[in-house]
């Protein structure tokens, strides 16, 4: 009796939830937040999670180490905040140093990293205590950005990880979450492409609200006058372009900033 109850209630949800206006989270600064210069943004190491958004998202986890893509996007990612005197950041390996000292922070980003997939976990289980937990904002997810402000930003384990994070790191008000999202490689004709889609998020420390994101899907295909497979590094270079960071809070155009971050170390 008690699962049909949930059920009922669950295809309630659905059906108001098709019935209404749903939130979308858009590309850039979030409503709120347009005034916002964080003190302080601490880059939190990559992960990878199938865009919970489309159902055709696949990781191929493999080329994740084979490729490097780890240390090709964190050193991209870097890259389009030197000379940017308006954002006080602690990079990646600072991050990794902080957590390493202490015994008891280096699961943080494990923890981190269950919390998410916990949350996209929801949408394929069978279990019914499960699935009631998805609210009718996260069931109509349209992006990785709505996916994180309707479904993950408000779950116990993740904001418990940031504030942790936030406590062992500078207490940063902010940090930068990169999510792979998609990530795969095809042949035909002996023919090549690479795709992969990433989100960026910018999101407040203390509780776990989307501050600025983004988030893009690219493919890049072999060169027909060409024997050499497509490179990830341009897929990279080409994804995180210049207009990738509009809107960052505190960020300028890099042709028109003026000294390298500073970074402590």
């Amino acid at each position: 009796m008690r699962c049909i109850f949930f059920s009922v209630l669950f295809i309630f949800s659905f059906l108001v939830s098709a019935c209404q206006s749903q939130p979308y989270s858009h590309p850039g600064i979030q409503p709120g937040f347009e005034a916002l210069n964080p003190a302080a943004v601490i880059a939190v190491p990559v992960f990878v999670l199938p865009n919970p958004s489309q159902e055709s998202a696949v990781v191929d986890t493999s080329l994740v180490y084979t490729e490097k893509l780890f240390s090709l996007m964190e050193t991209k990612i870097l890259k389009a905040f030197e000379n940017q005197p308006n954002i006080n950041g602690y990079s990646y390996d600072i991050v990794r140093n902080a957590l390493e000292k202490k015994p008891n922070t280096k699961m943080l980003l494990d923890q981190l990293n269950k919390s998410m997939n916990d949350v996209a976990g929801r949408f394929s289980s069978r279990d019914i205590s499960k699935r009631i937990l998805i609210t009718p904002e996260c069931l109509s997810r349209k992006n990785f950005l709505d996916f994180y402000s309707f479904c993950l930003s408000s779950h116990r384990d993740w904001l418990d990880g940031l504030n942790k994070l936030s406590f062992q790191v500078m207490n940063a008000d902010s940090a930068i979450i990169t999510v792979v999202n998609n990530l795969k490689n095809s042949e035909k004709n002996t023919h090549y492409t690479i795709s992969l889609g990433v989100a960026v998020l910018l999101v407040d420390t203390n509780n776990g609200k989307l501050i600025w994101g983004n988030e893009a899907n690219l493919s890049l295909e072999q060169n027909d006058n060409s024997s050499a497979l497509p490179s990830y590094q341009k897929l990279i270079d080409n994804l995180f372009s210049e207009n990738f960071w509009k809107g960052f809070p505190g960020r300028k155009p890099s042709d028109i900033s003026v000294k390298k971050i500073t970074e402590v170390h």
